[in-house]
């Protein structure tokens, strides 16, 4: 085999494991989602996935594109999606509605895709909290969402007249 073959073969290999590093990364979020549904045991079409874009507020994320690619990278080596929760009451006269946006950061690895809740920092920057890994068992999401749940009842809790901290600090934004 010449030299010329060799890195042939090489890149072919490479090529292969970029491939599969992307379908892994672009199948995530909607298993995310699925196993986040479940979870949560919300009604039909209350979650939704959305792109997390930290110029604009959370309520104005675009619906994701359903695929990742290297531009969807961050610093970090981490791609990001949001779930964009619809928590309202079915026949409410005021129609109450309000909007939770919990992001996450994730990235395949050998094993499983290994991920984690974004939190947003007193800078406006997502701060990584503790890292899970997910694997093809749909119960090795639970610390993810647990945690998920844990930030989403912390934001609930936040009291404006008692406090001098800002509510969106929390990790993800709320509706208007």
């Amino acid at each position: 085999m010449s030299i010329f073959e060799e890195l042939l073969s090489l890149a072919g290999k490479q090529n292969a494991k970029a491939d599969e590093f992307y379908r892994i990364a672009s199948s995530f979020p909607q298993r995310l989602l699925a196993v986040t549904e479940t979870y949560l045991q919300s009604p039909v079409g209350a979650l939704r996935l959305v792109t997390p874009d930290l110029r604009e507020k959370a309520w104005n994320w675009k619906d994701w594109s359903g695929q990742m690619s290297g531009s969807d990278l961050d610093d970090e080596g981490f791609f990001r999606v949001a779930i964009s929760i619809e928590l309202s009451r079915v026949g409410n006269i005021i129609g109450t509605k309000t909007l939770i946006i919990p992001a996450f950061g994730f990235r395949p690895v050998h094993g499983g895709v290994s991920a984690h809740m974004l939190r947003r920092g007193r800078d406006g920057r997502f701060e990584r909290q503790e890292t899970i890994l997910t694997t093809n068992d749909d119960n090795s999401f639970e610390k993810l969402l647990d945690q998920c749940l844990g930030l989403c009842k912390e934001y609930f809790a936040y009291d404006p007249f008692t406090s001098n901290e800002i509510s969106s600090r929390i990790g993800f934004d709320l509706s208007p």
